[in-house]
């Protein structure tokens, strides 16, 4: 399955986009919280995002985090990998949190 950035390369979008952007509305949103660098790469975002959205999809977690579980059994971490699994159930902090973890 390729990633959603490859996918999104491989599609063909109307000159101007599917939607246009004045369609849009900016709503600025301030909770009070600066954030000034953000301390997760990239990747692992959207590694946790894709196996996050497998899981609101009905995929169970065994299944969703199947190749980061396999790297922990590699280097013999399995309880910890499995200690984090436990605690991804739904799109909590906890979950999104345990889920870079685990990645």
């Amino acid at each position: 399955m390729p990633s959603v950035t490859t996918r999104v390369g491989e599609v063909r979008q109307p000159k101007g986009g599917f939607v246009p952007r004045n369609r849009f509305k900016t709503t600025t949103i301030d909770d009070g919280i600066l954030l000034e660098k953000e301390n997760v790469d990239p990747r692992l975002v959207g590694i946790a995002v894709d196996y996050l959205t497998r899981m609101t999809q009905g995929c169970i977690a065994q299944n969703a985090f199947s190749i980061s579980l396999e790297g922990a059994r590699n280097i013999q971490k399995e309880y910890i990998a499995l200690a984090l699994l436990k605690d991804i159930e739904r799109l909590t902090k906890t979950s999104v949190t345990n889920a870079c973890r685990l990645l």
